[in-house]
């Protein structure tokens, strides 16, 4: 692959997650804001 397709698809990658982290940001620190919420999802997988 050429430096410059990889870079496009690095790019795209980054755009997509930064549209993820973006959309759900008021819930990734939940935990922090509230001491007797687990940071983890154990529970629910259990």
């Amino acid at each position: 692959m050429s430096p410059r397709l990889a870079h496009d698809a690095q790019s795209q990658q980054a755009e997509k997650i930064r549209k993820r982290l973006r959309k759900q940001q008021d819930h990734l620190f939940t935990s922090l804001n509230y001491p007797d919420i687990e940071a983890t999802n154990n529970q629910a997988k259990r």
